[in-house]
């Protein structure tokens, strides 16, 4: 079960700290990079109890006045929360101040509780002080929502009564879609949640210790279409651009739709260009889980290059657009089938490069394919009887980088596999064993021969027409940039 929390931050100065506190994430600092301009920005689910909480960052609300028609950006934005509306919101959260309050967050707050969501989704207002100032100047029609929160004493016994709120006021979780519009009870806080919140300066304990694990991970589910019919991103993978042909094709040749170790590789990135590590690194992790006990059937593995708003942040005008990114991973996987006479087991996926609300994360990405497969294939009338994992592929730079890896190890029917790279740190991966749903591909007896191979190397290396650069990635890759008359400057 989860619960989507929609949060609007009407704070332009980005005093409040309340959702950083709630989620233990850095929500300000997500916020202030501004990945993409009209995305509503997804975080790492929050679970408390059984239940999922995943806080949406809605501050785009901040620039876009809802009630204007006809211009194109409200209009992305009108669709995207139609969207999340259909997918189900249970709670909105405002975060307002009156020493800075942007009227416009609160105009849209208004239109989204009275008219988008028919007063059917409950809201709660939390004030940073002021709080009867808040309530006769902006919020009468709230005042029953309003909790108070000030930087004085008793800042974790503040969050506890937050998310107390939270729990008891957001609409309960659906097994039908729409619930957030098919509810029509009104939710009130009761008087003991409506006592102004005083929180003290200084860190809180985190809200929660359940979600670093989970009981029940490991355990078959006859009815995962059911389970996760909610996706954390929705509309993010499909039939036109995450081909399912091949794994059933390969589920017949192995005769495993009954077997309880069932999984598909993902790798995602830039890949600005695709070399060859990009792809060896999942024939690694292939055969070393193939290989190992318990004996895994890797079914497919997907290369997924990420959005060109990422890419242009990070690498400017040497972004090779995401359609041609995805085209020259396709030719590299039949080059690459090729010269080793491989199966048939790689595919692209375009999910990502070609998704309308822009750069989604690594991790969001992986639950959402766990998601997309599991709820098309897996059931006691479809073709596979136990869940099939995704296992996230990264390299050990990543892994030492990205904390997100180590989180997202933690979720349901979903292992990470870390690749060996030259001159990195194995002292934190040495730490983890296979039971903590991270898995080590250390290459000792590769290294030697060894060549460390990035996408730097190949750009630099281009723009120097003296250097081969088939030696890091195929002959149609090169043959298709030069086709291209590319230039990475």
């Amino acid at each position: 079960m989860y619960r989507r929390i929609f949060v609007i931050d009407s704070t332009d100065d980005v005093k409040s700290s309340v959702i950083q506190e709630l989620s233990h994430l850095d929500f300000h600092e997500q916020r202030l990079t501004k990945h993409t301009r009209n995305d509503f920005i997804e975080f790492d689910p929050c679970i408390r109890g059984d239940c999922a909480y995943f806080f949406t960052n809605a501050t785009i609300l901040n620039q876009v006045d809802l009630h204007t028609n006809g211009k194109s950006q409200q209009s992305l934005i009108k669709d995207q929360l139609e969207n999340y509306l259909t997918d189900g919101i249970h709670l909105i959260l405002f975060i307002a101040n009156n020493d800075n309050l942007n009227t416009t967050a609160y105009t849209n707050f208004s239109f989204m509780v009275s008219t988008f969501c028919d007063g059917k989704v409950p809201a709660i207002c939390v004030t940073n002080g002021y709080e009867n100032k808040m309530k006769s100047k902006y919020l009468r029609n709230y005042s029953e929502f309003v909790l108070d929160v000030n930087y004085g004493r008793e800042r974790s016994k503040a969050i506890k009564d937050l998310w107390k709120a939270i729990e008891s006021n957001s609409l309960k979780p659906s097994t039908e879609p729409n619930c957030a519009n098919q509810l029509n009870k009104k939710h009130n806080i009761n008087t003991e949640e409506k006592s102004t919140l005083k929180i003290a300066n200084g860190s809180c304990a985190r809200p929660i210790d359940s979600m670093c694990q989970n009981k029940e991970k490991d355990k078959p589910c006859d009815n995962f279409a059911n389970e996760w019919k909610y996706t954390v991103v929705p509309g993010l993978f499909n039939e036109a651009n995450t081909d399912l042909a091949n794994l059933m094709r390969r589920c017949e040749e192995y005769k495993s739709c009954d077997y309880l170790y069932n999984c598909v590789l993902l790798t995602t990135g830039s890949l600005n260009p695709v070399h060859r590590s990009h792809i060896k690194n999942l024939e690694l992790v292939k055969k070393h889980l193939e290989r190992n006990s318990p004996r895994w059937n890797v079914l497919v593995g997907y290369l997924s290059p990420t959005h060109d708003l990422y890419v242009r942040g990070k690498l400017g005008k040497a972004t090779i657009p995401g359609c041609d990114r995805c085209d020259l991973c396709e030719l590299a996987i039949r080059e690459h089938e090729r010269e080793t006479t491989a199966s048939h087991w790689l595919s692209v996926s375009r999910a990502e490069s070609e998704y309308h609300h822009g750069f989604v994360d690594c991790g969001p990405t992986t639950e959402a394919l766990r998601q997309y497969i599991n709820s098309a294939l897996v059931g006691s009338d479809r073709l596979f009887r136990n869940p099939i994992y995704v296992v996230y592929v990264c390299g050990l730079d990543h892994f030492n980088k990205c904390p997100d890896v180590r989180r997202l190890a933690r979720e349901k029917y979903i292992k990470c596999a870390v690749i060996y790279r030259k001159q990195c740190d194995e002292r934190h991966i040495s730490t983890f064993d296979e039971s903590s749903n991270i898995i080590y591909v250390p290459l000792e007896g590769e290294r030697k021969d060894l060549i460390d191979i990035s996408s730097t190397e190949i750009r630099r290396c281009w723009e120097n027409s003296s250097y081969d650069i088939t030696q890091f990635t195929y002959a149609s890759v090169a043959d298709r940039l030069k086709s291209m008359n590319f230039h990475f400057r």
